[in-house]
């Protein structure tokens, strides 16, 4: 097994640039996570079909699994990223109706939104708000790269 380690400049590699945190709101979210030091993370890249907990596979959305898992407990949060495919979001939970392939930095966008929620703002690190936070995340990311927005999580939201 390989390890690698992430860091982020607090001013960029010249030390005179705007500070990440202040980039964006996922830069925000992310520089949060890997400056908190009372915790520790871990992303895991696992075979598709892989069980995390009791009831999720990692693997394709199009194989009625989720292409990445995320389990944060207070002290330390794991990542798991299927090595397979994605898989495509259905056009029912996309800003322009359409469906659409996910790429790697939308699904570890929103990954990291789960842990977000889970270490700072009382979600489960699976569930409830940790879902709003996730999709949110992603939809950072989903921005910056002129990509359409996620609706929600599982179903797209009431009108």
């Amino acid at each position: 097994m390989t390890k690698h380690y992430l860091g982020v400049y607090t001013n960029g590699p010249e030390g005179n640039g705007p500070s990440f945190a202040s980039l964006n709101g996922a830069a925000r979210k992310l520089a949060g996570i890997l400056q908190d030091t009372r915790r520790g993370s871990n992303i895991e890249f696992v075979p598709p079909g892989t069980k995390i907990g009791k009831n999720t596979r990692v693997g394709s959305i199009d194989e009625h699994m989720t292409p990445g898992d995320t389990i944060a407990p207070p002290t330390w949060a794991t990542i798991y990223l299927t090595t397979g495919p994605y898989g495509a979001l259905p056009g029912d939970l996309l800003s322009n109706g359409q469906a659409d392939k996910q790429t790697l930095g939308e699904i570890l966008s929103h990954e990291l939104g789960e842990v977000d929620a889970a270490w700072y703002h009382g979600g489960s690190g699976t569930r409830g708000v940790s879902e709003d936070d996730a999709v949110w995340t992603e939809n950072e990311t989903r921005r910056l790269n002129g990509r359409p927005l996620r609706l929600g999580h599982d179903e797209p939201p009431e009108n």
